[in-house]
């Protein structure tokens, strides 16, 4: 049961060559950012996405350090590039204001943040994303876990629980990664 269940909900070779297509072309426009580098985030990066109808991807544009002094400013200085690239997006409120672009079969979410090595030098919290990233690959890794986070994920998506945004009021998906690390698997989690 738990595989015909995995099966369903994990995105096929064939629709992962799609959005990762989608994404490299709009990574390497976003490139083109010479300040910053990209990085690729969220459920994609960290190997536990779910099948969903439109899949979202987190794109971050890390600006140098030296732009600390200017973490107020990131989404106007990225916004500025963005119109240069002819990339276009509608601007979004967050602890600091980032992106959306609507691709053919993915909704991007571009982010601007500084690029850090340490959670303590974060000046927003946005700012240690990347560092989500790496942890939770890790994690994975070690215990074999990336399809017990997508049961959770699946769970919470069917019962409205998955998003942490103020509409949904649900789970993160950093917060359920991080549940199912804990607890070692989707039924501990439950």
């Amino acid at each position: 049961m738990k595989f015909k269940i995995l099966e369903k909900i994990t995105p096929s070779k064939e629709e992962n060559k799609l959005v990762n297509s989608e994404t490299q072309e709009l990574v390497k426009k976003l490139k083109k950012i010479k300040e910053a580098t990209i990085i690729i985030g969220g459920s994609d990066a960290k190997g536990t996405v779910i099948r969903k109808a439109k899949r979202d991807v987190d794109i971050f544009v890390a600006f140098d350090y030296k732009y600390a002094d200017k973490s107020d400013k990131l989404a106007d200085i990225l916004q500025t590039w963005l119109r240069k690239l002819k990339i276009k997006v509608s601007r979004l409120h967050g602890s600091r204001d980032y992106f959306n672009h609507k691709g053919k079969h993915v909704k991007f979410e571009i982010i601007p943040i500084l690029k850090i090595k340490r959670a303590k030098e974060a000046v927003n919290i946005t700012d240690v994303s990347p560092l989500h990233v790496t942890y939770v690959k890790n994690k994975c890794k070690k215990k074999k876990l990336a399809s017990e986070i997508r049961l959770a994920k699946a769970f919470c998506y069917a019962h409205n629980l998955y998003g942490a945004e103020s509409y949904i009021k649900g789970f993160s998906g950093y917060a359920l990664e991080l549940l199912v690390i804990y607890y070692g698997s989707f039924m501990a989690f439950i």
